[in-house]
């Protein structure tokens, strides 16, 4: 039993969301063409850059915090991918990955809690995807744990390929991008028939009245579009480029997005990314 702490009511319409992906503690990308040091006080750093971006750029009372984590948290449990055949180069052991990772999402929350007031604040967690997967579970079920006391939040951790939100007349669809098993090729950052099918499919299945939204990550690419049943929303990683992807691609950029609305969609949505 916990001691439940009740927070205030707030008189607003506003929709506030934070989205990140492919923040891949664990990583070890100082052998690429441009080397790196992603380690735990780089990561932190970047924790508090983003907590403290969204404190700043957005309003300090809203009726809904939403804070979406696509995927990937964990570079891969054993240092490898879920298929365990890509071996990763990581600079921790599982144990500190997974005591990082929790700290990591417990500062972001933390700074949050600290400075906003909502009626609502829900912290949504991808766990399934192609890296890290069920790490990324146990992980986000300990931090899960922390925040029980808390009557206005909501942490959700999505074991499905393809999970939603409804709020405020919105449709949050949310995916990783590549699932821990079975897709071979993940959903493209541009939208394409394929995926318009696969969204459309998920759509009729869940019955979703109202403005559909997919946000999805794994691209490690920002690109954003529509068609005529939902918006197509692509992230960059938080992480910065894997050696891998700095010999086999180019330097890459990192970066995280904040997203501002209101209920019932009638005032128009405004995206932010910071790099």
């Amino acid at each position: 039993p916990t001691t439940r702490i009740k927070h205030p009511k707030v008189e607003s319409n506003i929709i506030t969301q934070l989205v990140f992906s492919d923040t891949h503690i664990g990583m070890d990308n100082s052998s690429g063409l441009y080397g790196g040091k992603w380690t735990k006080k780089a990561i932190l750093e970047r924790a508090e850059i983003m907590a403290n971006a969204f404190i700043v750029d957005t309003p300090n009372e809203v009726d809904c915090i939403q804070v979406l984590q696509l995927g990937d948290l964990a570079d891969g449990l054993d240092g490898f991918t879920t298929s365990r055949q890509h071996k990763l180069p990581q600079n921790m052991t599982n144990e500190e990955v997974f005591d990082l990772g929790v700290e990591f999402l417990t500062t972001v929350l933390e700074y949050i809690l600290q400075h906003k007031k909502a009626n609502k604040i829900i912290f949504y967690n991808v766990c399934n995807s192609n890296h890290s997967s069920s790490f990324d579970y146990f992980i986000a079920q300990s931090f899960k744990a922390r925040f029980l006391s808390h009557s206005n939040v909501e942490v959700i951790n999505e074991r499905n390929v393809i999970g939603h939100v409804s709020y405020g007349g919105y449709n949050e669809i949310i995916t990783h991008g590549k699932d821990s098993r079975d897709m071979k090729f993940g959903l493209k950052p541009q939208l394409d028939d394929r995926v318009k099918n696969k969204v459309n499919e998920y759509i009729e299945f869940h019955e979703l009245k109202g403005n559909n939204i997919l946000h999805k990550g794994d691209s490690h690419v920002y690109s954003t579009d529509k068609c005529e049943t939902f918006d197509y929303n692509s992230y960059l990683a938080l992480a910065p480029s894997s050696a891998w992807c700095q010999i086999n691609f180019n330097k890459g950029r990192s970066g995280f997005a904040i997203i501002e609305k209101s209920s019932g969609g009638y005032s128009g949505i405004t995206r932010k990314d910071y790099e």
